[in-house]
């Protein structure tokens, strides 16, 4: 028998990381834009609320109308357990962007954490003695079953050493009954895990959810169909459900359990829907992006649901619905865009569009569908900020502000706006493992022509600030190119080999560029790209050069934050100070008033009017 114990182990730096708390006074909420996914767990009463975000965790005691308390840490995603006799006591199933997940445990109602056990996906708490835990292990270090009888301090494999676990299930009220996920396919115990199901006996896939009255009836999606099966006895035999709510390979069904014939799944596409008669079929009863269904403790009509865009509530058992945010700002923003022509418009894009027109001190929703396109690239017309194009699987205009949307070409993953005339484009799309298609337009993306092919895959594409016959390309397995005459012809610039995660011409000197590449670093021609010259090995993301000072430069990282040089790039200093969430997956900074904006991986969108050392 295995044992684990989390102060003599490896992955040291995580636990720093997890047990490492930012005084309340020095985490800023970004202005916006409000909403954000999240995980909701109640206390015993269903008085008190949990809610996790990638921001922080919340607590609200009216019933989610508002959300206070904020507390660390940062750079969280995953489930939220509390112990149903002490809530200062909890648990979450985490994701450290970039690095190892595991679980992770608060004493003191999740103001500090630590990391309890390193790989596991899968947290389980017995429902009659809750310093009882299983988890999950699936690396090769921590393969199995482990189970914990001091409440998550130590660690012992007991059972199932060699599989591969991701899933776990208890019955609520026979805990001896259990269920897992592993590489065997899905394996079942009646005596507590001591003995399972020989492997490949019960049918693979992923448990979705577990009658709370009956131990022997299971919901699952089958790997080789992605469709629900129902077994009444124990897994013996399967039944396909005639009618399934999403195609999705995984849902995360929520059964009633006052009356398990009553079912909500979460579908993402497909919004939430209803079974009143143990899933066999099917209605949908919200059109929002809804991951799981969380039933009230003391009635289950009350239904909370994370719709992405906020926290939606159901008090009929899901007829109607309210969605609010209770002013939390926990949005993964995926791409950013800054309106040329208009330094206050800021557009972004998370679980649904956004726009700001006070330079981020204030943010609306825009329409959310669920047929909204989602995009790998977003340009802005450089005299309206209304007009829009997107790409992903082609190029979208829009002329409203991001309301409406039409395809005006079939292909492209990346798109550009000559900054000179908004009615040239350019797009381009892979063709083959090497080589990438250059689609131009000259009437707003009306009308697409092919003008040439580029080597590598789709990485970069960016038109220079002041001479639109300059374009540069790139991506991975091959060179970043240059094009000077408008996308007819291409040269490699000499960076080759590599993958060009952002290329920044300075928009005072277009021919002083800047490239990080990861991996590789920060490199920087003087000469339009002839020649180039390694500034530094530290290799972030996006970057952005300040608008008054051109020796100073901000790099994000997908992991650690924001970083600033005022070398040129020899050097980077970390300024995260008042960030709730250092995943930062863009920076950019306005030419006209000098303010830098973070794009964030879950806290929003921070400003800052002082070259990066305060953000709000």
């Amino acid at each position: 028998m295995d044992s684990y114990n989390l102060f003599v182990k490896r992955r040291k730096f995580f636990i720093l990381f997890l047990a490492l708390v930012l005084p309340i006074s020095y985490l800023g909420l970004a202005n916006g834009p409000e909403g954000g996914t999240s995980e909701l767990a109640f206390d015993q009463s269903g008085a008190v609320i949990y809610r996790l975000t990638r921001s922080g965790l919340y607590k609200s005691t009216d019933g989610g109308d508002s959300w206070g308390e904020r507390r660390g840490p940062i750079n969280f995603s995953g489930s939220l357990m509390i112990n149903p006799l002490n809530p200062n006591i909890m648990y979450s199933g985490t994701s450290y962007f970039g690095g190892p997940g595991g679980i992770a445990k608060s004493t003191d109602e999740g103001s500090t954490w630590r990391l309890s056990l390193p790989d596991s996906t899968s947290l389980v708490m017995h429902p009659i003695d809750p310093d009882i835990l299983y988890a999950t292990g699936y690396t090769f270090i921590t393969r199995g079953l482990w189970k914990s009888t001091d409440a998550g301090e130590t660690w012992n494999r007991f059972s199932l050493e060699g599989d591969s676990v991701s899933g776990l299930r208890l019955h609520p009220s026979q805990p001896q009954f259990m269920y897992v996920e592993s590489s065997e396919g899905i394996r079942r115990s009646s005596d507590g895990g001591e003995t399972w199901t020989p492997p490949g006996l019960l049918r693979g896939g992923y448990i979705e959810g577990l009658d709370p009255l009956d131990p022997l009836t299971l919901y699952i999606t089958d790997w080789t169909d992605n469709r629900l099966n129902k077994t009444t006895d124990g897994g013996l035999t399967w039944r396909r459900l005639p009618q399934d709510p999403s195609e999705q390979y995984s849902k995360i069904l929520t059964i009633d359990p006052t009356d398990t014939q009553i079912i909500y799944v979460g579908a993402s596409v497909a919004g939430m829907h209803k079974s009143t008669d143990g899933g066999e079929t099917w209605r949908q009863i919200a059109e929002f992006y809804g991951r799981r269904a969380h039933l009230h403790p003391s009635d289950p009509r009350t239904i909370y649901a994370d719709a992405r865009i906020g926290l939606a509530q159901s008090t009929d058992g899901g007829e109607s619905w309210t969605i609010g945010t209770g002013g939390i700002v926990a949005t993964a923003i995926r791409l950013m865009a800054l309106a040329p022509g208009n330094p206050d418009w800021i557009y972004t894009t998370s679980e649904g569009w956004s726009r700001s027109t006070d330079g981020g001190k204030s943010w609306s929703p825009l329409r959310r569908r669920r047929d909204d396109p989602s995009f790998l690239s977003l340009a802005i017309d450089p005299d309206d900020p209304n007009i829009l194009y997107g790409a992903n699987g082609g190029v979208w205009k829009t002329t409203d502000g991001g309301d409406t949307w039409r395809r005006g070409l079939d292909r492209g993953s990346r798109v550009a706006v000559d900054p000179q005339d908004g009615r040239v484009l350019y797009a381009i799309q892979s063709n083959g493992p090497t080589s990438s298609d250059v689609y131009k337009s000259t009437d707003g993306g009306d009308n697409w022509v092919l003008v040439s092919t580029v080597g590598g895959q789709p990485g970069v594409l960016v038109v220079d600030p002041s001479d639109s016959r300059v374009v540069y390309a790139g991506g991975y397995r091959g060179c970043l190119s240059k094009s000077t005459d408008g996308g007819l012809s291409w040269n490699c610039t000499g960076l080759s080999g590599t993958y060009p995660i952002t290329l920044t011409p300075d928009e005072q000197d277009p021919r002083t560029l800047y490239v990080v590449i990861n991996p590789g670093g920060l490199f920087k021609s003087e000469d339009g790209g002839v020649r180039w010259n390694l500034l530094s090995t530290f290799a972030g993301g996006s970057l952005a050069i300040d608008a008054k000072d051109r020796t100073i430069l901000y790099m994000g990282h997908s992991v650690t934050g924001i970083y600033k040089s005022i070398n040129g790039g020899l050097t980077w200093t970390p300024r995260n100070q008042g960030l709730l969430n250092t995943r930062i997956n863009q920076v950019a900074v306005s030419r006209t008033t000098g303010r830098i904006y973070l794009a964030t991986g879950g806290a929003g969108v921070y400003v800052s009017d002082d070259q990066a050392e305060t953000w709000q």
